[in-house]
């Protein structure tokens, strides 16, 4: 070994293992290093066409710059090399000297490094291309600089090894394969009596596997008739077999007139995938009008059927489901628009919506929702609506007008308690200010905001509030390509068009790469952790476009399959274990079966609204609903509740109920603009609220008692809190709108006073005589302060590994989907949920258990329980038991 490398044996045990023995590794170092052995009594000889094999795993934490092969021959000679990387290695430690000459089989080069890591990969060189065909070799150095790898098998394979070979192929048809940016990279046609091709995938520069790309598949007429989704384990030397796509033209469009063109009236999948084909059938009148919509799923017909008047309008409309809408013409209005549509809640009931219209101008006058709710409208000589007015709450309706001052490119909005915002336009109709006003125009102005464009109509820069301006560059092509913010820092964006690749760098002038296929799906993020290396999280799809699988960092893979619908049905997770998910006939979902087992079903009602959870132990969840589609009652077996809501739907009343414990109800009352301006709590205690022109909070009072003002900047962020008791606390903000100090006084005494500094991006770096420190992913990875200093270190997908506190260093350790199995000389066990279910420190074992939505139900050690916990709706926690007391939480709202 040389350059601080050594021979390190790792079994499996201690490092990945491809062989199913042990790897080698050297020592992690800089420049050139590496391990070799020559004079070995066990040799290849490579003959012409065949290929030199070599495992590798690089670990995200250690890569090197450059990877060579060295391979050593019984004549004596060491120059015979190939690498993958920077062309760093100048003097070989085998020789002392120069590596030879880089472009020859002495020193070829293969490419860039392999962009896979935490996995293996197989890198292979032509022994024809490194001069070895025909010699002995017994000597084989292995050689990088900078970083870290493993090493395993060192073989060497036959000519097929560079050849990617389909069979069951007609004659004439062609194959061709992309690289994952959609590039083309070889191809090939079947030719006459053969039944295969074999595609050479070394001739073109793939030297790493596996390869991510994808295939498609052209009849003998040029036609397409199969392209893959992207495959991410393409390996020299597969052999695929092609399955010829069937299809049989089954449209029907029923009796439309011939005249009729350009109607859609089908859709096939016309090549094979994993899950059935899609299809989707459509059939008409004789003039055209859609009478059945059909979608094959499960080899059965789901379909939509509708039915019109003698004008061609719908009258109806029928889902799978069997759920009905029906629509209404009335010949005031010449038939021309619905003046009733209605939804069939049961036989006898139904949820109706009505309108009434200007007999001159069709314009819609009122809408009637089905609580019978009505909003009128009225517009302007040209058609624009310049009033709406609300239902009426307590007899009173609110208005919204607009005002269009059309000679100076102005439009003015009035809110519901008169307060003006006014929009000015330049010649192109573009926003260029924006004002808001204490009342109306005469009134002060309270904030102003301002644009400007540039020549493609995308905006140029944009002056917030308080006059802080931040500019916007743009590519060709309309693309965001910098930001330039008030602070002066700015963000870069660089499009690779040809590799499909976007480079973003931060404020901070950190990297992340996003990767595209020639969809324009993502299919890979590289988030760079020094300037070099970087964490891939990379994602593929199926045929149809769907995401069917993500790897992080660490090698982690989370796979998706879904029904012929595009309907999600099965998650795998890394850990291995999986959720499934059944559906009734127009999407909404039926079941979802956990990774423990546990089935949760669902009930809806005919407009598709949750009516019932079903838990494994036949407890339910029930919902109601009002004509408005508001949620009014809510029951489980731990707490019930009931809504009511005023002609605006805005929630004004609620009543929970925990059986033999408590109940308590809340009442809010609002003002025309919808501000929430008193709330009475369950002890009857009235909170009222004072609002600014901006709907913004300006006092909070109960009775006569101000509880606490507040004053705001032109930019809406917060300048005062004056509390009831005196207590002041003032904010200062920096250019970018983020706390600068926060003080808090009472009278001349100072209660609390901190000054915050930040990088570019937003991190904290200094809280007063407070520092901290961050990597270049945004993590922290030091503090220092009275409590002294702190450091923190972190693997590929944010999990943190270790911490110090001064000399003591606490190390942490993960299992499969980032699970935190220890920290120090704690342990942790979870369910295949991921629900934490123990936790153990010395003879201490602290027990967790958890309800059918995962929510935590109870601690406890040994017998003795330390808190039982209950749950509402949205599973807001209702009831918490710790050390024999009792609270019960006021959650308010049905969301």
């Amino acid at each position: 070994s040389d350059g601080g490398d050594a021979w390190i044996w790792a079994t499996s045990g201690l490092a990945p293992v491809v062989s199913g023995t042990q790897s080698h590794a050297g020592l992690v170092a800089a420049s050139t290093h590496e391990h070799y052995f020559n004079g070995s009594s066990t040799t290849l000889t490579p003959s012409s066409g065949t290929y030199l094999i070599q495992y590798i795993y690089i670990p995200s934490v250690s890569v090197p710059s450059e990877i060579m092969l060295q391979f050593h021959t019984v004549s004596g000679s060491w120059e015979h090399r190939a690498y993958w990387g920077s062309n760093s290695i100048t003097a070989c430690g085998t020789t002392g000297s120069t590596c030879g000459t880089n472009g020859t089989p002495s020193r070829l080069s293969m490419g860039p490094l392999p962009s896979i890591q935490n996995a293996w990969v197989e890198l292979i060189v032509k022994a024809d291309d490194v001069g070895v065909n025909g010699l002995t070799i017994n000597g084989w150095a292995y050689t990088l600089y900078n970083g870290g790898v493993l090493w395993d098998y060192s073989a060497l394979g036959s000519s097929s090894t560079s050849n990617l070979s389909v069979n069951n192929l007609l004659v004439g048809q062609k194959v061709e394969l992309y690289n994952s940016t959609g590039a083309l990279k070889t191809s090939a046609t079947v030719a006459s009596g053969q039944t295969s091709v074999s595609l050479n995938v070394y001739n073109v520069g793939i030297n790493k596997f596996p390869f991510r790309g994808y295939v498609k598949v052209y009849a003998g007429s040029g036609s397409l008739q199969y392209s893959s989704s992207l495959m991410t384990d393409i390996w020299g030397g597969d052999i695929y077999s092609y399955t010829q796509p069937v299809f049989s033209d089954s449209f029907n469009p029923g009796p439309l007139n011939n005249s009729i063109h350009s109607l859609s009236i089908g859709r096939a999948q016309f090549q094979n995938a994993t899950s059935t084909p899609e299809e989707e059938y459509s059939n008409y009148d004789s003039v055209g009008d859609l009478l059945q919509d059909s979608t094959l799923h499960s080899g059965s017909s789901l379909a939509t059927t509708y039915t019109y008047d003698s004008y061609g309008n719908r009258i109806s409309a029928v889902n799978p489901n069997g759920e009905k809408s029906y629509f209404t013409y009335s010949s005031t209005y010449q038939y021309a628009s619905p003046t009733l549509i209605a939804n069939s809640l049961s036989p006898s009931v139904n949820q109706t919506n009505t309108y009434t219209y200007s007999s001159s101008t069709l314009y819609t006058l009122t809408h009637t929702d089905p609580m019978a709710n009505i909003t009128s409208f009225a517009y302007d000589q040209i058609g624009r609506t310049d009033q709406i007015t609300e239902p009426p709450v307590n007899g009173t309706s609110a208005q919204i007008e607009n005002s269009f001052l059309d000679s100076s490119n102005m439009f003015s909005v009035i809110n519901e308690n008169g307060n003006y915002t006014s929009y000015i336009y330049d010649g192109l109709g573009r926003i260029i200010t924006t004002n808001h006003y204490q009342g109306n125009l005469s009134t002060p102005i309270v904030s102003s905001e301002h644009y400007t464009y540039n020549w493609q109509d995308h905006r140029a820069s944009y002056t917030a509030a308080d006059g802080n301006v931040t500019t916007y560059f743009y590519d060709y092509l309309g693309r965001l390509v910098k930001t330039t913010y008030p602070d002066l820092s700015f963000s870069t964006t660089y499009f690779n068009d040809t590799s499909l690749v976007q480079t973003n760098y931060d404020q901070n002038q950190h990297r992340t790469d996003l990767l595209h296929d020639a969809q324009q799906r993502l299919i890979g993020v590289r988030q760079y952790y020094s300037a070099t290396g970087y964490y891939l999280t990379s994602y593929s799809f199926d045929s149809k476009g769907n995401l069917a699988k993500s790897i992080d960092p660490k090698g982690q893979t989370t796979t998706y399959a879904y029904d012929d619908m595009n309907r999600l049905v099965l998650t795998i997770y890394p850990d291995g274990y999986n959720e499934t998910r059944t559906y009734d006939n127009i999407g909404n979902v039926l079941t979802i079966k956990d990774p423990n087992g546990n089935v949760i079903s669902y009930s809806y009602d005919n407009l598709n609204r949750l009516t019932t959870k079903t838990y494994p132990d036949r407890s339910t969840e029930t919902f109601t609903y009002d004509k408005n589609n508001n949620v009014i009652g809510f029951t489980n077996s731990n707490s019930s509740a009931s809504f009511i809501y005023d002609s605006r739907n805005r929630l004004i009343t609620e009543t929970w109920n925990i059986p033999g414990i408590l109940s308590w109800g809340i009442t809010r009352h609002y003002d025309a603009a919808g501000n929430m301006i008193s709330m009475t709590y369950p002890d009857f205690t009235v909170v009222s609220f004072s609002y600014d022109s901006l709907h913004r909070v300006t006092a909070v009072k109960t009775g006569s008692t101000t509880l606490a003002t507040i004053t705001y900047n032109s930019d809406n962020t917060v300048k005062t809190v004056t509390f009831g008791n005196g207590v002041v606390t003032t904010y200062a903000y920096d250019r970018e709108h983020r706390s600068s100090r926060i003080k808090t006084v009472l009278g001349p005494n100072t209660l609390l006073d901190l000054n915050y500094t930040y990088d570019s991006v937003g991190n904290v770096l200094g809280i007063d005589n407070e520092n901290y420190s961050y990597d270049r992913l945004d993590r922290l990875t030091s503090s220092t302060g009275p409590w002294a200093s702190l450091g923190y270190g972190y693997d590929g997908v944010g999990n943190r590994l270790w911490s110090s506190i001064g000399s003591t260093n606490t190390t942490y350790t993960y299992g499969s989907y980032n699970r935190l199995n220890s920290a120090g000389s704690t342990s942790y066990t979870y369910d295949n949920n991921g629900n934490l279910k123990t936790q153990t420190t010395g003879s201490t074992t602290t027990s967790y258990s958890y309800n059918y939505e995962n929510m935590l139900t109870r601690i406890s050690q040994g017998s003795t329980i330390l808190g039982s916990y209950a749950y509402g709706l949205s599973d807001q926690r209702i009831e918490k038991i710790e050390g024999g007391v009792t609270t019960v939480y006021d959650n308010q709202g049905p969301n």
